[in-house]
Parts: structure tokens; C-alpha cells; sequence
């Protein structure tokens, strides 16, 4: 298998987000030999390992590049659709599969309807938790693809949200 990610280069893996490519480990597991890619989350303290026979089914994807990001922050101008009338803990688990899609325009749109509902309403704790997961899962990807802090990614993307709103 061709696996064209740079040695410590960062990664995206789409249920723990932006990660940076440690390289290739070969395990002996009763005699027959494995390899791993092996990924390092930082901010989390964590490290994965993932087979190399399932890269594909992983998820795993390089950093998006600065114009696709453009493009996604341009959805933040958009105002959300309307929030579908379910139940929260149904809507919550929406927005967690989006979130753990990897899909920057799917955690977008977790942005722009928690933010909207923030401004109309006080969210709940759960709520809260889901808009900040996605908030920083997206700011670390445009942090890093434009080299700049979390901390300005997170103001920026507030900001778009605020205007849009």
C-alpha cells in the first residue's frame, strides 16, 4: 500500500481530528508481522496506532489546504437551515457523526446551528460541550493549514459566526 503522509507532518483522522504522522511500526503478532501507522495527538496525550491494511477504511486524510478552508469559513457567512424539531439526544448524536466525520463543512454546520441556538436561547451543558468539541476540532485544522494560533482561529470563526448572526 502507498501511504504518501510526511514523517511528522500532520494528519487528519476523522474521530480525533489533527494528529502528526509518526511513522510506520512493524509489530510481530504470533509470528506474523504488522505494520501500524502510527499518529500522535498532543493536545489530547495520545497516540494511535492504525493497521496499514486500514487507511482507507480509517478515514485518514492530509490537512485540507488554505483555499478549501477559505471556502469553508465562507460558510460560516451563511446562516444556518432551520434546526430539525427532534428530540436533543437524537440531534446531539447528528452532531456528533458530523463532528466525527473529519468533514470541515459538516462541523461548520454543528457551528452555525449551535451558535444561532446560543443566541436565541442559553444552551445546555451538552449543548456547550457539542459547540466546543466542534469548535476546536475545525480551528486546529485552519490553524494549522494558515499558521496561526488556535486561539486566532477561534477568534476569527466567533467573529464570522457573530456577523453572520
Amino acid at each position: 500500500m502507498n501511504i504518501n503522509f510526511e514523517i511528522g507532518g500532520f494528519i487528519v483522522h476523522p474521530s480525533h481530528g489533527v494528529g502528526r504522522f509518526m511513522g510506520i511500526e512493524s509489530v510481530n503478532v504470533d509470528g506474523h508481522i504488522s505494520r501500524f501507522l502510527i499518529i500522535q495527538f498532543d493536545k489530547e496525550k495520545m497516540t494511535v496506532r492504525i493497521p496499514e491494511n486500514k487507511i482507507e477504511t480509517a478515514g485518514l486524510r492530509h490537512l485540507y489546504t488554505t483555499e478549501c478552508i477559505s471556502e469553508i469559513l465562507d460558510l460560516l457567512k451563511s446562516p444556518a437551515g432551520r434546526v430539525k424539531k427532534i428530540v436533543w439526544g437524537r440531534r446531539a448524536q447528528e452532531y456528533e457523526v458530523k463532528i466525527n466525520s473529519g468533514n470541515p463543512s459538516a462541523i461548520v454546520e454543528v457551528l452555525r446551528e449551535l451558535h444561532n441556538r446560543n443566541i436565541l436561547s442559553d444552551q445546555s451543558y451538552s449543548e456547550r460541550q457539542i459547540y466546543q468539541n466542534a469548535l476546536y476540532r475545525f480551528a486546529r485544522e485552519y490553524a494549522i493549514s494558515y499558521g496561526i494560533s488556535e486561539e486566532e482561529a477561534i477568534r476569527d470563526i466567533e467573529k464570522r459566526l457573530n456577523n453572520a448572526a
